[in-house]
């Protein structure tokens, strides 16, 4: 699945004639992260620290147990989303 997101990124960013950085979640800090823009493509379920500042970084959303809550925003109504698949072979 990691292959295939990747894939489909670099197709938009070469189309826009712009790089894309690729780092592995495992091997970035919460610093590096905080340097720009950030996409995570990747399972939920190793709670790695993408998913703790992304938590951090957003007053309205969190991310737990495989659900998104949006809760207190301006425009949305308080909500989950389950983020869980149920295919076996993407998330």
């Amino acid at each position: 699945m990691a292959a295939l997101a990747t894939q489909q990124f670099q197709q938009l960013f070469q189309k826009h004639n712009h790089s894309l950085p690729i780092r592995f979640s495992t091997r970035i800090s919460i610093s590096e992260i905080k340097e720009g823009n950030a996409v995570y493509a990747g399972p939920l379920k190793n709670k790695n620290s993408f998913l703790h500042f992304f938590n951090q970084a957003h007053p309205h959303l969190n991310i737990k147990d495989h659900n998104l809550y949006i809760s207190k925003h301006s425009t949305r109504k308080d909500s989950v989303i389950n983020l869980q698949s149920k295919m076996v072979d993407e998330e």
